[in-house]
């Protein structure tokens, strides 16, 4: 039997110091995972690598516009802070950071690529309902619909609007402003120094100019 005492000499993740044996007469050996035995001195000396305790942050995206809260896949989760990585949303819209160091300070930023102009379920479906809206025929658009519909962002639904989302429909690169863009609610989440796994840290998605069913996604 025999004790072995290790000092830690650094606190910062990723510092690694040797293993120094004890050297003769004290007669102390190991034996490595091949069995082959080694002496004080010899190679490899072995190491130790801090580590620094980790947290996961986890949630899933949800598309806003659709009554059922479809998911939205392969979405890509940008770590950014003291910290950096990504990962992208499944299939079923769920997404997980893994292996984030504790102790700093970070912010995670959803993105999607915009959708190419023609794209399916962006269509005259949705120009009718975004020009009622504008002439105040029928019942007006609201939420998640609206802000859809608001493809520039300038003075509210206009003819603007209207015009963009059909040229979309068409095929035209120009003059669609934020058609087929994808908005995040939030636009990302902050974390300082948290302590535990960081769940249901959910976002809300609307494609710019998807404003009726059938939804983009």
């Amino acid at each position: 039997l025999f004790n072995l005492n290790m000092v830690r000499v650094s606190s910062t993740p990723g510092a690694t110091t040797n293993l120094t044996w004890a050297p003769s007469p004290d007669d102390f050996y190991f034996i490595d995972d091949n069995l082959d035995s080694h002496t004080p001195g010899s190679t490899p000396l072995g190491s130790i690598t801090i580590q620094a305790p980790t947290f996961s942050i986890s949630g899933t995206l949800s598309y806003c516009s659709s009554p059922s809260l479809n998911p939205v896949p392969g979405v890509t989760l940008t770590l950014s802070g003291d910290g950096s990585g990504s990962t992208l949303s499944d299939g079923s819209g769920n997404y997980t950071l893994s292996s984030v160091a504790s102790g700093g300070n970070y912010s995670v930023t959803p993105s999607k690529a915009g959708l190419t102009p023609g794209t399916n379920n962006i269509d005259t479906i949705d120009v009718i309902p975004t020009q009622r809206h504008f002439l105040n025929l029928g019942i007006p658009l609201t939420g998640c619909r609206l802000t859809a519909a608001d493809v520039n962002g300038i003075n509210g639904v206009d003819t603007v609007d209207v015009i963009a989302i059909q040229r979309f429909f068409l095929g035209f690169s120009t003059g669609i402003a934020n058609v087929g863009r994808s908005q995040f609610t939030p636009v990302n989440r902050t974390y300082s120094a948290p302590a535990s796994d960081q769940t249901g840290q959910n976002y809300n998605a609307i494609v710019f100019g998807d404003v009726a069913s059938g939804f983009v996604y």
